[in-house]
């Protein structure tokens, strides 16, 4: 049976569970998916506003080295110097203006007033590929310089100054990155989101909440999705070494990308909170199912005893049919010999007859009794029902039972049937009394507490029916199941023999269905015994 409750209770569990689980891991996987959705949209958004500024500064650039300023073969490079300054302060993120010539010469820098003594420049890579290119160029992030109006990197735009087929200048614009932080954090982000900006030589260009990693080389997560492809996520961990999922987004046209970190317990909340629905789930449906479970074990144990005690009252009932023809029969046989008894002392008197006759007459009493006793077990023989209180009935003959139980054992009284009245043999009920306090006693050879109690309930099986529960109930060695089966039986005794005749408890039982009730039974080893006769409450008296 228990192999039967487990696998119901997991029939009922696990479909639950399962169910809870699938709609805790979609829910979770549909919050990633925003979640990464809108990081991607942000990245996408990101990179577009940064190539929009750079094709800007490209155009802008583009349009300063078409200034008829330096369209003469030499050039008035003060009055270039004064329109690059003012042309330079409109344009946002731009830090300074340079001319420089084909060898790398600065020939005009607006950092400086003209005229001042200039270097070469350090990037003469990038004024090579203008000239070869003829192509406008973006620069790598570059430390920055003695001229510099902050302390962070900048990058280089430089456009040709073309005249007819002849490349004549490199025109460059140094933009400083730090204006970029606004691209990057723009629209409310969360104060969560951690953006930076990558440049083609995977150095940070832009980093609005950790402006120190400016200039430094991108991680090396950030590198291999770069060189992977040009959209997704990945995972990684933060400057401070905490664990982060990371969306970006890469510029085809210029190489640089945009990435937004969020830390990945924030990334991963779903999924604990799924895990916390999944288990408050579980633990609910577990003890849905483990109470569902008891409940139905209680009622598989309360059905299987009354199915017992069915069996009991229908085996003990074809037993009291066959008792009581014994008992008429054998009635019939007494009254023969008390017969011939009578006979005898009247054709036969004397003293020596007489003698025989009165050991006779003893077994016949004897056997009048059992007979008694046998007829009130099959419901029958000489009952005299009356009206009467078992508590008053009880409270009258308690020193009997206190004399049958001996010194060794207590007796308690619980009597709360509030003066209840029962229809029934009163001498049978004080007999029965006797015969369980007799019984208690042999069960309690080392002393003990024998608790006569009552209570107003129901009859088992009518629930319509007032009664009134007389329990007797011992702390003896308790009753073998196997043996409990059968104690109500005639003649069934555990004693030795000669030491019982086996009709106690069946007088008990006899005189309980003979009320109307019945009488029922429980004992474990070790734990004593109650045995309990339900008798009906009388009716009101007309």
């Amino acid at each position: 049976m228990r192999q039967r409750f487990v696998l119901l209770a997991l029939a009922a569990v696990l479909p639950v569970i399962v169910l809870v689980a699938g709609l805790s891991f979609h829910l979770l996987e549909t919050e990633r998916s925003r979640i990464r959705a809108e990081a991607i949209e942000r990245a996408t958004a990101a990179i577009a506003a940064v190539d929009r500024e750079l094709d800007a500064s490209i155009q802008h650039l583009q349009l300063l080295a078409l200034t008829p300023t330096l369209d003469a073969p030499e050039p008035d490079f003060a009055r270039f110097h004064l329109l690059a300054k003012r042309y330079g302060d409109r344009v946002p993120f731009w830090d300074r203006i340079i001319l420089n010539a084909l060898d790398g010469r600065q020939l005009v820098n607006t950092a400086l007033p003209f005229g001042t003594a200039l270097p070469r420049t350090v990037y003469p890579d990038e004024v090579r590929r203008v000239l070869a290119t003829r192509a406008p160029v973006i620069g790598d992030l570059a430390a920055p310089g003695p001229l510099a109006q902050d302390s962070y990197p900048s990058v280089r735009i430089r456009v040709p100054v073309v005249r007819g087929d002849d490349v004549r200048y490199d025109l460059t614009a140094v933009v400083a990155v730090a204006g970029m932080s606004a691209i990057l954090t723009g629209n409310g982000l969360d104060p969560q989101w951690r953006p930076f900006l990558v440049d083609s030589q995977d150095r940070i260009v832009s980093a609005p909440r950790a402006p120190e990693m400016i200039g430094r080389q991108a991680g090396a997560a950030a590198i291999a999705a770069r060189r992977q492809g040009d959209l997704g996520v990945y995972p990684g961990t933060s400057a401070l070494g905490t664990p982060v999922v990371t969306a970006f987004r890469k510029s085809e046209r210029t190489g640089w990308s945009a990435h937004y970190s969020l830390p990945a317990d924030i990334y991963n909340a779903p999924l604990n909170r799924a895990r916390l629905v999944l288990g408050a789930a579980g633990l609910v449906v577990a003890g849905l199912t483990a109470a569902f479970v008891l409940l139905l074990r209680r009622e598989a144990i309360e059905a299987r005893r009354q199915l017992a005690a069915l069996e009991r009252t229908r085996r003990l009932e074809a037993v009291g049919r066959m008792t009581g023809g014994v008992a008429h029969d054998f009635n019939n046989i007494l009254t023969v010999v008390t017969a011939g008894i009578r006979l005898i002392e009247r054709t036969q008197p004397g003293e020596a007859v007489s003698r025989y006759l009165e050991a006779i007459k003893e077994g016949v009493d004897r056997g009048t009794k059992m007979t008694r006793s046998l007829l009130v077990f099959s419901r029958g023989g000489s009952a005299e029902p009356v009206r009467f209180v078992p508590d008053e009935r009880i409270r009258a003959g308690a020193e009997m039972v206190r004399q049958t139980l001996g010194p060794a054992i207590g007796l308690a009284l619980a009597l709360e049937a509030d003066g209840l009245p029962v229809v029934a043999d009163a001498t049978q009920f004080d007999l029965a009394l006797l015969n369980l306090a007799a019984n208690a006693r042999d069960a309690m050879p080392s002393g003990g507490t024998l608790t006569i109690s009552t209570a107003p309930g129901k009859l088992p099986g009518q629930p319509s029916t007032p009664a009134i529960g007389v329990t007797v109930a011992d702390t003896g060695s308790g009753i073998p199941a196997e043996i409990l089966a059968h104690v109500f039986e005639p003649f069934f005794t555990t004693k030795d023999e000669n030491q019982g005749t086996g009709l106690g408890l069946s007088q008990v039982y006899g005189f309980a269905r003979s009320a109307g009730g019945l009488a029922d039974i429980a004992s474990e080893p070790g734990r004593g015994t109650r045995v309990t006769m339900h008798l009906p409450v009388a009716r009101s008296e007309p």
